[in-house]
């Protein structure tokens, strides 16, 4: 199955919300906190030692922070502005280099029974709704992120306008992808290729 890998990194990063794990944060100042660190969907919270009151700091006060869970598996968060939106998202690093792939993952849910609805297929209770994930790359010279690519819903934008708009500086991978080379679902080995064909030396 392509790109298992990420999907997983996805989705370790998303449960990893609910639970503080040994890690660090730098500030926006470049000093580092070492302790508990718990990533939500737009901050982290911060203890240094478990009795602690927790600490929260978001893009104001933070760039990014790595966390090591109780599987011992990395984990790094950025804060990264899109020209989209005017305050950064706060992503998972999946592969880091001169371009780096970051990833976004939600799950959404749906309420039944008590009058609050029915879940799909008319299943009653409560229940998982559908997940969504998307992309961005980012350039280490680039200021802001570029959106890659979405599963789970329809994106404005296609893999191949992104394709020909944003790697204008890799003929090779451009032409690869027009002849059906490399596709959507190959989005991971699209930037490998991109960071060691076409990323400045």
């Amino acid at each position: 199955m392509k790109n298992i890998t990420l999907a997983l990194a996805l989705l370790i990063g998303f449960l990893s919300y609910g639970q503080k794990d040994n890690g660090t944060i730098t500030l926006l100042d470049g000093s580092v906190l070492t302790g508990l660190v718990k990533a939500t969907s737009s901050s982290f919270k911060f203890k240094a030692n478990k009795n602690d009151k927790a600490v929260k700091y978001d893009h104001a006060t933070a760039t990014s922070a790595t966390v090591t869970n109780k599987d011992n598996e990395v984990l790094k968060y950025e804060f990264v502005y899109v020209d989209y939106q005017e305050k950064p998202l706060l992503l998972t690093v999946l592969r880091e280099g001169f371009l780096t792939l970051y990833g976004e993952f939600s799950t959404h849910f749906y309420a039944g029974g008590m009058g609050m609805g029915v879940g799909i297929g008319g299943g009653m209770g409560m229940g998982m709704g559908g997940s969504s994930s998307t992309y961005h790359i980012k350039r280490a010279t680039d200021k802001m992120g570029q959106y890659y690519i979405a599963y789970g819903y329809i994106p404005k934008v296609g893999f191949k306008k992104v394709i020909k708009s944003y790697f204008t500086d890799c003929p090779q991978l451009q032409e690869k992808v027009e002849k059906g080379e490399f596709k959507k679902d190959d989005f991971e080995a699209i930037v490998l290729f991109y960071n060691d064909h076409c990323a400045p030396k």
